[in-house]
């Protein structure tokens, strides 16, 4: 593209070095920065109002004539009015006012229309604006507003905007025969489009086009990454019979877990190392998938790793493998940061020495110091919470070893072929014979009461439950914290059970050693943060309350209520609110009315976007400046089947008319290795 767009954001007229570091603020360093430094919303001038029309106290556009510009009022030394007065073509009056600002009156000319955009004040015989937004009748469309800092207005970004606008040369990003295809504006119109719209239909083909660029981006990168890991692989499995695991198993799997595990073993089978996620709601017996599958390496002379993101889910997972394989013949092992330096040597060696089969471990697995005899497959559970860098670490071990992912954050398949494009997705949708779906209520925090006999109705009954605080200590009034919550119980029917508190700032050590008191009953009633929300597993324990429900995710109260109902007793979920939007009760009611954890990420992707869905930048998501996965579902497709095209006929993009496309795949790419 035309080479003056990657000049520092300094070298616009108008940008001193103090403006400029205000922009660097909003990750804007160059003039291309800025021309896709979007605007989050627009004041809409295109359909001004009549007074008549208008209501008190709402925002809104007036079409209105100055009749008269009064003498400033001084009040003091601090305090300045100036006024003017207009009239709509009702010949209805509008007060004008500012405060402390000479300036904004001044270039008004009497007997001329402007448009006012502001909230309507004063009363139904004599409406006013108090520093409304002023324009020109041939200014009129759709001014932008975009994300600041403070020290940068939305006016300083237009007039710098402007500017580079005039840079823009007729080079497109996009070859001609797409942009001929589906209709597509030129980039330099859409770039003008999106900050300075005349109508909303200007407004719609630029977001389309600038979508439509950014998704196929998107798509060739996932493409390039997967042709990219098509390597050749040895460990392939020579034994696959299940029949000693499934008879030792005191229960049956279900068809979903034996239908998945089937997917597995043909993977591999093949000379390409498996790439496989395996998605599924809390409970429904992913972690059986993974030990089925580690037993038949094991049987196959390989070894398995299994990397869990805490040490809690990490020793848990260990003693289910032990329990289940062990008998078996299978050696398992477990590798996390709280142990010993003296048990992290010995484990290491066992595991260079080939006499662990299966370890299970947290991030110590993937370290240089940890070596591997005979690595054939990599697990990752919770695989949202690990970036793609340390999944990679991990494989790096062996000799292009089989990949299996796990996650209990259902997702849209949908979003999980473009989260997770790299890898073939299975979903497990059954639940465990015998499991009982969690009720779940929503109620006001002066019902707690009520909520705490229950609790005690339940732990007379030899049951456990769980309080969920969003914080650690008491920073505010209206939120819980654990450590206030321990002291609260104390005056309550709660007060001669067993009561601990976890979270995480607590040493790992402390953490293991509370969640196996927890685990074996010597603990009645766990208040904790949400360092349970993932993979916890007491069947016994059969309520949970979350506490300021308002501050979590849907899947987040989705995974938190996953902790209780892993028995076959019936469980409930108290969800303690008192925020009374409009907005908070739909979000509470998605959860009180469903246990489908796809149909509540649905609704959170809906609310919250994939970005705060996932949390953390490492899972791979880019950082879509325009692009919604959700909203934009049909441009996604389509883009999906021309990156496949445009990479089947040219997989480096040497052709001459990708060559901007290659820019900016690789810019959207630029951490992964596997991307041209």
């Amino acid at each position: 593209m035309n080479k003056q767009l990657k000049l520092p954001i300094n070298s616009l007229s108008g940008v001193g070095k103090k403006r400029s570091m205000l922009y660097n603020k909003l990750g804007i360093f160059d003039v291309q920065g800025l021309l896709y430094y979007f605007p989050r919303t627009y004041i809409d001038f295109t359909n001004p109002l009549n007074l008549s029309q208008t209501n008190l106290y709402e925002k809104c556009c007036v079409k209105a004539a100055i009749t008269k510009k009064e003498n400033p009022i001084i009040r003091h030394r601090k305090m300045s009015i100036y006024t003017a007065s207009a009239i709509d073509c009702n010949e209805q009056p509008l007060k004008i006012i500012f405060f402390n600002n000479p300036y904004a009156l001044k270039d008004l000319i009497v007997g001329k229309e402007y448009l006012f955009f502001g909230k309507i004040g004063g009363n139904m015989l004599l409406k006013e604006m108090i520093a409304p937004q002023i324009i020109n009748l041939d200014s009129a469309g759709l001014i932008p507003q975009y994300p600041l800092t403070a020290g940068l207005t939305s006016k300083m970004i237009i007039s710098n905007v402007k500017y580079a606008l005039t840079l823009l040369n007729d080079e497109d990003s996009l070859p001609k025969n797409l942009i001929e295809k589906y209709n597509l504006i030129s980039l330099k119109e859409a770039l003008n489009d999106i900050h300075f719209p005349k109508t909303n239909d200007q407004l719609k083909k630029a977001r389309d086009r600038l979508i439509f660029e950014e998704l196929l981006c998107w798509q060739i990168g996932l493409c390039l990454i997967r042709s990219g890991r098509a390597d050749r692989t040895k460990e392939q499995l020579t034994n696959t019979d299940l029949s000693p695991l499934l008879k030792s198993l005191p229960f049956e799997l279900t068809k979903s877990q034996i239908d998945v595990i089937n997917e597995c073993i043909a993977d591999c089978l093949r000379s390409t190392p498996m790439n496989r996620l395996v998605q599924g709601d809390v409970g429904c017996g992913k972690t059986m998938v993974a030990t089925a599958l580690s037993y038949l390496f094991a049987k196959s002379f390989m070894q398995s790793a299994m990397m869990a993101p805490t040490d809690i889910l990490a020793r848990q997972h260990f003693e289910t493998f032990k329990k289940t394989l062990e008998p078996l013949g299978v050696r398992i092992g477990l590798l996390v940061g709280s142990m010993s330096n003296k048990e992290k040597q010995e484990i290491r060696k066992q595991l260079a020495d080939g006499q662990i089969d299966i370890i299970l471990g947290t991030h110590s697995l993937f370290q240089d110091k940890t070596i591997f005899s005979h690595l054939g497959l990599v697990i990752t559970d919770e695989q949202h919470r690990f970036g793609v860098e340390q999944r990679k670490k991990l494989t790096k071990k062996g000799a292009h070893p089989h990949m299996l992912v796990m996650s209990a954050t259902p997702i849209p398949r949908t979003l999980a072929l473009i989260v997770y494009g790299d890898l073939n997705i299975s979903n497990i949708n059954e639940l465990p014979l015998g499991r009982k779906p969690v009720k779940t209520v929503c109620i006001p925090s002066f019902k707690r009461g009520r909520a705490f006999s229950y609790i005690k109705q339940q732990l007379d009954e030899g049951h456990q439950a769980y309080i969920v605080c969003p914080a650690i200590e008491q920073y505010d009034q209206e939120i819980a914290s654990v450590s206030s919550y321990v002291e609260k119980l104390e005056k309550t029917k709660l007060k001669n059970y067993s009561i601990a508190m976890l979270h995480g700032k607590m040493s790992s050590e402390e953490k293991d050693e509370l969640m196996q008191k927890f685990g074996c009953g010597k603990i009645d009633l766990l208040v904790t943060t949400t360092v349970i929300e993932v993979g916890v597993d007491v069947p016994n324990a059969t309520v949970i309350m979350i506490e300021n429900a308002e501050l979590f995710g849907l899947s987040q109260l989705h995974q938190l209520r996953g902790r209780i109902g892993r028995g076959s007793f019936d469980s409930l979920c108290i969800l303690v609110s008192d925020l009374k939007t409009l907005e908070n009760k739909e979000r509470l009611k998605t959860i009180c009315n469903t246990n489908n954890g796809f149909e509540i990420a649905e609704k959170d992707l809906e609310i919250r976007g994939p970005g705060d869905f996932f949390g953390d930048k490492q899972h791979g998501m880019p950082n879509f400046k325009i692009a919604n996965l959700i909203s934009d579902n049909k441009i996604l497709k389509i883009c999906k089947q021309n990156a496949e095209e445009i990479i089947k006929h040219d997989h480096t993009l040497e052709n001459d008319k990708y060559k901007y496309l290659k820019q900016n795949v690789k810019q959207m790419f630029m951490s992964n290795q596997s991307v041209l």
